[in-house]
């Protein structure tokens, strides 16, 4: 069996960072770089009843970003597959719906069920091409790694691409 920490990268920050400090700064510098960051963004978690609206958010991703979030050149049934098997009782989906209530941002924080490897989880992102530049990816990104804390999650993995910029 591979050590899935020779392919993903733990992220879990191991204390709380106190308010001015190194935080603040990153956070400063996060706005500048995105500056709709200052806007809230409602969060939903995703249960059993959005599978159609995952699905469709899935299935219009284009092939190279299809490629980019599971690791190949998923087609429309292996992505039909993936949802179907989602396992709601385990893992937390977390999305951004715009103001039609599409489905423009998906987070999948899985939790393993290995038991060598409890406290690890594999956290998966898909943003629709009409949506990026606008940090929802970061945003989900920090809502998985809270709920993954509250959890008794100490890693975090993320299975992702060199070509994934």
């Amino acid at each position: 069996m591979v050590n899935p920490t020779q392919w993903f990268k733990s992220a879990i920050p191991r204390a709380p960072v106190a308010a001015g400090d190194a935080a603040s700064n990153a956070r400063a510098s996060d706005e500048r770089r995105f500056p709709s960051t200052s806007v809230v963004v409602p969060i939903r978690s995703i249960g059993p009843g959005q599978r159609e609206r995952i699905l469709d958010h899935l299935l219009a991703l284009e092939p190279h970003d299809r490629y980019l979030r599971f690791g190949y050149a998923a087609n429309d049934e292996q992505i039909t597959r993936y949802v179907d098997q989602l396992n709601f009782e385990r893992d937390e989906l977390f999305g951004i719906f715009n103001r039609r209530l599409d489905l423009i941002s998906l987070a999948h924080l899985a939790f393993s069920i290995d038991p060598q490897y409890t406290s690890c989880a594999e956290f998966g992102v898909s943003v629709s091409k009409s949506a990026r530049g606008r940090g929802y990816g970061s945003r989900l990104f920090e809502r998985a790694v809270m709920h993954a804390r509250n959890e008794g999650v100490t890693q975090i993995f993320i299975h992702a691409l060199s070509e994934n910029t």
